[in-house]
Order: C-alpha cells, then sequence, then structure tokens
C-alpha cells in the first residue's frame, strides 16, 4: 500500500561555530602559548642594541603574534553548523476495517441515535443504515479529530484487521515545513491536497474498507507499537468494535509494559453493546438431482439472537423462468443454540425441470441483517433415474464399497459387471433392474446408460479366463456415447490395467490425463511407501472451488477436511480425510482439462515440474470423462460410513450424468468459482459457449447477466481465456452480502445460469455486539481512557503533546578551504611580518 508522507518539524534553529580539529589538550595550549610568548620575549631582550624596552616588547609581541598565527592554522581550524529540532510527539491511530465493521446497528435508546447522528452530521434514519466504518469516516471527518491531532503531533494512521495496513502518515498544515514523497507521487504540504482540493483527513479515510475476515487487536497494537517505538509516543488511538476473535485473547504483559512507558491507549468504540437481535439461515444441504415423484429433503440450520421462543415461518419457493411459486412452508420454535438448530423442509418434487430453489425464513421485527434470512440452491427434477453400468476387474475395496453404495441409492439404476467372477455368479445391480451376464451387446444398450464407470478392467480379450471380455469395438462405443452422445465416463485407476493398457485405445483421447503404457514387470505398476506413510491428496485451487470436492456444506469444515489436522487454521479441531497409500503416476493433465486433486510432494518430469495429478475432469465432445488416479477412497470410511465416501461418488457420478440425463447437450454453461463466498474475496465468474456444431466461440468476449440481492441487475463482459478455447472470465469484488444470480441469455432466452451468495466470514459474524468490557480494560490497564465514537473529538484536548529536542553538528567548511579566509590570513601574516622588519631594521636590530 502506498505510503505518502508529511514530516512533520516544529521548529529548526541553526548556530555557526569555529571548531579546531587537531588542537590539542586543553591545559597543553596555555602552556604552548607561554613558550611562545617567552621565546619572543628571551629573543629581543638578549639583543644588545640601543632599542628601547618599549620597542623591544613590542617587536616581541608582534613575533609573538607570528607565531600564534602559525599555530592556528596548524590546528586546522573549521566552521561547523549546529541545528537544534524541536520534534513533536507522535500519536498512532489504528481503525479497524474488518467485516464486523460493515455491520449495521439498531440501537434501541433513541438518545444515543440523536448523538451519534448530532456527531456524524445526519438524520436519525440514516443511523441505521450506515455501517459502523461508514460512521467512523463521517465522524472523524465533522469533529476534525485527526487534523487537531495532527497539529500538536505527528499522526500515524493504520488500518487493521488481520494485518496491520499503513495509510497515511500526517502533520498539521502550521507544523509541516518539507515532505518526503514516495512512489514518485506529490501531495501538498499539510492541509488541502494539491490534486484534487481533498484534505488529508478525506484522502486517509477514503482508503479504507471493511474486508478482513478477522480481527486481532492484540497482535496489531504490539505491532504497531513496535513499528514506531523510537518515536515519542504520546498515546495511540484504537478505534474498533472490539470484537477480538483472532490471534491473543489477552495481553496483560504487553499492555503493563505501555503503561510503563507512558503509551496510553485511548479506546473508541463503535456499535451497539447489546446483542443483535438477528435471524440467520446457514448450511442449506439438499441433493442437486432428483427423480420426479421423490420427497426431496431441504436440511438447513437456524441460527438466532434475540428470539428465543419464538416461533419463525420458513418458506420454499421454486422459480423457473420468470416464476416463483411458494411449494412449502412451515414454522420453527426457535431455541438457544450457539450451533445453529437443524431443521428439514419436505417437498414431493412433481414437475420435471431446472429450478432455483430458494429457503426463505420471515423477517422478525428489529432484526439488523435482512440478507441472511434466505438460502438458495439449483435442483434439477428428472423423470428417470441415473443408469450407471460399473465394469471391475477384481473384487477391490474400492468396488465393494461403491457399488453398495449405488445399490442403495433410490436415484440411481446400478448394473456391475465383475470380469474375475464366475459364469454361474449373479452380477450385483439395484433392486429394479436385471443383473448382466456380458458387456452390452450393442450399441442401443449402451447408450442408454447415462454413466459408465471403469475399474481396474482389462481390455485384452485374449488375455485370461474371464466372464465379461471387452473388445475394441466396445471401446469405440464408449467413445462415441461420450463424444457423441453426451454421456459420462469416469475410470478408477489400478494397480493392473487402469489406465496403462489403455494408452493406445479408442478411450486414451477421451480422458482429461496423458500416460504411457508400463511394460509388464511381474509386479503391478504403483508408488508405494512404506506401509506406515500415507499421503493426503492437495485440492487445486479449481478443486476447492469445485462442488465434486465439497464434502460438507460448511465451507471452513469441508476445507479442514482436507488440510493437516494439526494447522492453526484447524477451528473445528476436527479428524481430517485419511491418506492414500498408492497412486498411478500419469504424465500430465491434458491442457483441457481441470485438475482437483494434485499429489502434496510428488512432482511430474515436465518442465518446469508440476504436482502429479490425483483428480481431474474434462469436456470431451458433448460429454464429461473424469479420472481418479487412486483407489483408497474408501478408506474415508472409517468410523464416518458412507458420509465423504458415496458423497464424493455420488456428487461426480451426477456431475458426469448432467448433460445426457435433462436430454440435450448444453452449448452454454456458466460457473463460478465456488459457491459460497465471504465479503472481501474476488468472485471469478467462468462461462462456457460452443457454437452451434458445438465448437468453442471465438469472440474476444462474451457477456453475462447478474442479479444483484436488491433486485437489480447489471451486464459483467467476460474476456476470453487464453488458456482453454470456449472459456470466458471475469472476476467481481464480492463487496455486498447476498445471494446473486448470473445467467446468460442467447436471443430472447435464458439459456444458462448460476447462483452464489456472498457471505460475512464465520468468525466475523460469530460476535456483532460491540466489546465494550475488552476495550475498558485495555485503555485503564495502560493509563488511557475508553470513549465512544460520537464523542471521538475530545481525544485531541486528552492527548498532551510531548516535545524532544534533536541537535546536530555539521562540518561546513575548512578554513583552509576558503579563499577569502586565507587571502586575509596572508595579508595579516606578512602585514606582521613586515612591520616587524621595518621596527627592527630602523632601531637597527637586524
Amino acid at each position: 500500500m502506498q505510503l505518502i508522507q508529511w514530516l512533520a518539524v516544529e521548529t529548526t534553529e541553526s548556530k555557526w561555530d569555529l571548531r579546531w580539529l587537531w588542537m590539542p589538550k586543553a591545559y597543553f595550549v596555555p602552556i604552548i602559548f607561554l613558550i611562545v610568548i617567552a621565546f619572543a620575549l628571551f629573543f629581543y631582550f638578549r639583543e644588545t642594541r640601543t632599542a628601547s624596552r618599549a620597542l623591544k616588547t613590542f617587536c616581541a609581541a608582534m613575533r609573538t603574534l607570528l607565531f600564534v598565527l602559525l599555530l592556528l592554522l596548524l590546528f586546522e581550524p573549521v566552521w561547523t553548523m549546529i541545528e537544534t529540532e524541536i520534534i513533536p510527539s507522535t500519536v498512532v491511530v489504528m481503525i479497524d476495517d474488518s467485516l464486523s465493521m460493515a455491520f449495521t446497528d439498531s440501537h434501541p435508546d433513541d438518545d444515543k441515535v440523536e448523538r451519534i447522528a448530532a456527531a456524524a452530521g445526519v438524520d436519525r434514519e440514516e443511523v441505521r443504515k450506515l455501517t459502523r466504518l461508514e460512521l467512523v469516516k463521517k465522524i472523524l471527518r465533522k469533529n476534525e479529530a485527526l487534523a487537531k491531532l495532527a497539529e500538536k503531533h505527528t499522526l500515524l494512521v493504520y488500518s487493521f484487521s488481520n494485518d496491520l495496513a499503513a495509510q497515511r502518515k500526517l502533520a498539521g498544515p502550521k507544523d509541516a515545513k518539507k515532505e518526503k514523497v514516495e512512489d514518485g507521487e506529490k501531495t501538498a504540504e499539510g492541509g488541502p491536497d494539491s490534486a484534487g482540493g481533498e484534505d488529508q483527513t478525506d484522502i486517509t479515510l477514503k482508503g479504507i474498507r471493511a474486508h478482513g475476515d478477522a480481527t486481532r487487536i492484540f497482535d496489531n497494537l504490539q505491532r504497531a507499537y513496535h513499528l514506531n517505538r523510537r518515536k515519542k509516543i504520546a498515546g495511540i488511538v484504537l478505534i474498533t468494535d472490539g470484537c477480538n476473535n483472532a490471534g491473543r485473547k489477552q495481553h496483560p504483559k504487553f499492555l503493563e509494559g505501555l503503561r510503563s512507558r507512558k503509551v496510553p491507549v485511548y479506546t473508541v468504540g463503535v456499535g451497539n453493546p447489546l446483542p443483535p437481535r438477528d435471524i440467520c439461515l446457514d448450511d442449506l444441504e439438499s441433493n442437486e438431482i432428483v427423480i420426479a415423484g421423490d420427497v426431496v429433503e431441504f436440511k438447513f440450520s437456524l441460527r438466532q439472537s434475540g428470539y428465543t421462543g419464538r416461533s419463525l415461518p420458513v418458506r420454499l419457493k421454486f422459480t423457473q423462468g420468470e416464476v416463483t411459486r411458494e411449494v412449502e412452508k412451515d414454522e420453527y420454535v426457535l431455541v438457544e443454540d450457539p450451533t445453529g438448530q437443524r431443521e428439514i423442509l419436505r417437498y414431493k418434487a412433481a414437475e420435471p425441470g431446472e429450478y432455483e430453489v430458494a429457503v426463505e425464513a420471515d423477517v422478525l421485527d428489529g432484526e439488523q441483517d435482512k440478507t441472511n434470512n434466505v438460502k438458495r440452491a439449483r435442483l434439477k427434477v428428472v423423470d428417470q433415474k441415473i443408469r450407471v453400468l460399473y465394469v471391475e476387474g477384481q473384487p477391490r475395496w474400492e468396488y465393494r464399497y461403491l457399488k453398495t453404495a449405488l445399490r442403495r441409492d433410490q436415484t440411481m439404476k446400478m448394473q456391475c459387471l465383475l470380469q474375475s467372477a464366475d459364469m454361474r455368479f449373479t452380477q450385483e445391480h439395484s433392486e429394479d433392474v436385471e443383473p448382466l451376464i456380458a458387456f452390452p451387446l450393442s450399441k442401443k444398450e449402451l447408450f442408454e446408460y447415462h454413466v459408465i464407470i471403469f475399474g481396474d478392467v482389462d481390455p485384452n480379450p485374449f488375455r485370461g479366463s474371464t466372464a465379461v471380455r471387452l473388445i475394441d469395438e466396445h471401446l469405440k462405443w464408449i467413445r462415441e456415447f461420450v463424444l457423441e452422445r453426451g454421456g459420462g465416463f469416469l475410470m478408477i485407476a489400478g494397480e493392473n490395467y487402469s489406465p496403462r493398457e489403455y494408452a493406445d485405445t479408442p478411450l486414451a483421447d477421451i480422458l482429461p490425463v496423458e500416460f504411457e503404457k508400463m511394460p509388464q514387470s511381474g509386479e503391478s505398476f504403483a508408488v508405494r511407501g512404506p506401509i506406515t506413510r500415507s499421503f493426503r491428496p492437495v485440492p487445486t485451487p479449481e478443486g476447492w472451488a469445485s462442488e465434486l470436492l465439497r464434502l460438507s456444506p460448511d465451507s471452513q469444515f469441508n476445507r479442514e477436511l482436507w488440510v493437516d489436522s494439526n494447522s492453526s487454521d484447524n477451528l473445528f479441531d476436527s479428524d481430517t480425510l485419511p491418506g492414500f497409500y498408492w497412486y498411478f503416476p500419469v504424465k500430465r493433465a491434458k491442457p483441457i482439462a481441470t485438475v482437483l486433486l494434485e499429489h502434496p510432494t510428488e512432482l511430474d518430469e515436465e518442465s518446469p515440474p508440476k504436482p502429479r495429478v490425483i483428480m481431474a475432469w474434462m469436456n470431451a465432445g458433448r460429454g464429461v470423462t473424469m479420472f481418479s488416479g487412486c483407489d483408497e477412497t474408501w478408506r474415508w470410511r472409517a468410523g464416518v460410513g458412507d458420509r465423504y465416501f458415496y458423497r464424493l461418488w455420488g456428487q461426480a457420478i451426477r456431475f458426469l450424468a448432467l448433460r445426457k440425463l435433462l436430454g440435450r447437450t448444453d452449448r452454454f454453461s456458466v460457473t463460478t468459482g465456488k459457491r459460497v463466498y465471504t465479503l472481501g474475496e474476488t468472485v471469478k465468474i467462468s462461462g462456457e459457449f460452443l457454437d452451434p456444431d458445438f465448437n468453442p466461440e471465438s469472440a474476444e468476449t462474451q457477456t453475462v447477466t447478474l442479479l444483484r440481492p436488491d433486485g437489480t441487475t447489471e451486464k459483467l463482459t467476460l474476456s476470453k481465456d487464453p488458456h482453454r478455447e470456449g472459456r470466458y472470465t471475469a472476476t467481481m469484488l464480492a463487496e455486498t452480502a447476498g445471494d446473486f444470480t448470473a445467467s446468460i441469455e442467447h436471443g430472447e432466452k435464458k439459456v444458462a445460469s448460476t447462483t452464489f451468495s456472498i457471505e460475512v466470514p464465520s468468525r466475523e459474524k460469530m460476535t456483532r455486539q460491540l466489546n465494550v468490557e475488552l476495550m475498558q480494560k485495555i485503555a485503564v490497564n495502560t493509563g488511557g481512557e475508553y470513549t465512544e465514537i460520537e464523542k471521538s473529538g475530545t481525544i485531541p484536548e486528552k492527548i498532551k503533546p510531548i516535545r524532544r529536542t534533536l541537535s546536530k553538528r555539521r562540518l561546513v567548511e575548512r578554513v583552509i578551504d576558503n579563499s577569502k579566509l586565507m587571502l586575509l590570513f596572508l595579508l595579516v601574516f606578512f602585514g606582521v611580518i613586515t612591520i616587524e622588519w621595518i621596527l627592527r631594521k630602523r632601531s637597527k636590530m637586524l
């Protein structure tokens, strides 16, 4: 962040002084001069000539003067200047810019509202509409507290939340004598800015916005002091709501240290000290694809403050096109539960189609934040179940648990083919379909499926004795199933055949990864370390953003499932997903593929090397394919059953089935990096645009329509992605909480859309009330004082200036280097010699 500095020097006094570089010790100087005088007197009084005593004395004095002049020149006189600066004390102002400062407050005390309105220069109604940070800015502008502090002190302004950021170093217009400019920009000395006519307060406050996802009061207070500990600090002004939710919770030793160093902290409280009255609907969980006639469960959490015992109506609304209808309603009695009471709305999905679903809680009287009363999701209702063909080589653990989970899923029609099974073995299948005895005998039969899964399947029909044999024609059918029919294909790597035996088959082109055929070596090709060492795959940025890896509806908890349980960011003290012991090392992901998971340490052989791919997907013609480089997700079932294991594979299968399931192949799609963002993050919107022949569009830009929470719309321009044909992207800053919809319109019809939400980070929304107790404690323990924001105009009077004098001596010029002084010296020197010589000649002492 740019830092423009005004250097405050109250007064500068200068004094010239003559110094001697080679002057001997002080007690030697009189001795030297006495010797010189004695020598001159002795020299003259030993003369036997007839000169008078007075003349001899005068001549001795002249000779003494000559010696003194020579000695002074040998002592090397220099001119020095003593500069004395009176430096004003420093005041540090810290302004909270965390996301809790973006809250509005509903003060029940009318007198309080009146005082705030008067201090900010606004009416009473506007006080309830302005955020905490907006009120701080208006009040500081009106009471000119910063400008008044800068008149008597050097003023350092910082913003803080997670980190400390320097905003500006200010000095009052009367005191500023010079300025130092950084980064090539220049502003006027003191007072208004020369470029735009804004004063220093406006320029300083303009750059502060509420964006931090955590507040570290003690950490940043200590850092601000540490950065300025060499200055004479008259006081620190801390403007915050006191919601200290990260870093140190207390720091009594540091506060006592400030008091002993006479650095008081003047805390300024912003916000309402009473708990806010609020309803928050969160953690909406539902299936994205359901079968017509099924009962859909919409699970959600209700968090409340100030409404315990109240009855809350919650409505379920479906939107299709421009039509919104309420399909279900229920009422819930609110209870005191900080983790949120879990509730369910059920609805029987009857009509096939695509819907935007809203679970919406009514706004109760006195509620402050109305944006968190609704959660949205997408729902696709189809009139058929997802048909899955699962082909596997051996009954490995991945197969055993996945086929069981698929058989239990009422939205699936699953048929398995196990190659190693005996001919008399009845192949696994769902209850409402017949078991298979062989691979589908025609393309027509194969194309009735939505998703085909290949495990560690041997593609060689002549090797070994198998109940299920694959021929090259079958692989060509699968290729056509994906490219032309919009089907989904998933390959789960194995230690024997997949994917290495498919390098020269029709399936190699449609997989999202590149690999080489490995020679048979007598043992399975694998990367396996000691059995006690596992690795945990790492989600890529695209993986974090993808719904495929969303194993929990809570984004923070989902992130912690994938990271080290010892991480300091693990807020829930949760166990992470068990690691893997094996993976297949492919060469690389294809350029148009999306990598979801990578190996944490192993690198490929590319230049520059990249992490090995563990999981990736790719658009292949009209369909979608996916590759998993490991077969040990069954380990995730330890202690939790199918919670994470089948959530991953269930989401993957629905994702792969989507295009064929809906009976069309989409030319247009729009997605966001993730479904839920927090305030201050950057939202990435991506669109896929294909022409009527399903080839990537080549235009430089495309347009999407953004529907905001307040009902207004705007057009966003997406730019062509240089790394992927047909993809266009744009970014926006998440500045407003609520639900958004991004849609693509073709002609006059909406052809694709997606919804995403912007929320306040969980740590910032956990506690909203002003923490008066903490702020008073900081002030008292440091010798400062607590003040409410509307009374902040009195602070400049409380912080007394502390003057500090700094004197510096600098060499200006050596006398022998000054031609004028040396000329004068020579004139005097030779004048004295001449006078002495004339007197000696006239008195006949030569």
